[in-house]
């Protein structure tokens, strides 16, 4: 198979086709074997590049639309504006905490 694989790239596909016809049968089917399995890599190898190049612009496009949430909401990724607000005059724990006030009057 090394061999024959040798050749291939020497003399080019069709004349090591070409030279595999003219060997027995059983050798054949190895040629054709080896032939799949590289065309089975080929395809493996092309699917992970398209992945690959999938997995890149979907991470650019991400962070595309983080900077644009950022500057639409005008803060920083680190900052909790909740944690600084000042608790609600309703009770804790009532429905009415989820009212606004005018709701509430």
């Amino acid at each position: 198979m090394r061999a024959f694989a040798r050749e291939e790239e020497k003399m080019g596909y069709r004349k090591a086709k070409a030279k595999a016809k003219s060997m027995p049968k059983a050798s054949r089917g190895v040629i054709r074997q080896v032939a799949r399995r590289r065309q089975d890599a080929d395809e493996v190898a092309i699917a992970l590049f398209e992945a690959e190049e999938l997995q890149r612009e979907q991470e650019e496009e991400d962070k595309i639309l983080l900077e644009e949430a950022r500057l639409y909401w005008g803060g920083d990724d680190d900052y909790d504006d909740d944690e600084n607000e000042e608790p609600s005059s309703f009770e804790e724990g009532s429905s009415a905490q989820f009212m606004s006030e005018e709701e509430w009057y």
